[in-house]
């Protein structure tokens, strides 16, 4: 999911993204990409203006989902955003 951000914001999309763990060396790929990044049992000020891009591990049940879901985030994957935004 990095390498999506990463390309999200060359396109110039505003990105910040959440994970239990960003590891190296994507932790320093985003960084140096100015993309933000923190737990994703930490996000605060969810709004409907923004789209969350899911990965694989995120399921129903999990808090971060159902508080997104309650707040009419528009939701979806990897692939479906590539299909979208990219690849058309």
């Amino acid at each position: 999911m990095g390498n999506l951000a990463i390309l999200a914001k060359s396109m110039g999309y505003e990105v910040s993204g959440s994970d239990q763990q960003v590891y190296e060396p994507m932790k320093s790929q985003l960084i140096q990409n100015g993309i933000t990044t923190c737990h994703y049992d930490d996000i605060d000020g969810v709004d409907d203006t923004v789209t969350f891009i899911a990965g694989n591990v995120m399921k129903r049940g999990l808090p971060v989902i159902e508080t997104l879901l309650s707040h009419k985030v528009e939701l979806i994957s990897g692939p479906a955003w590539l299909s979208e935004h990219v690849l058309k």
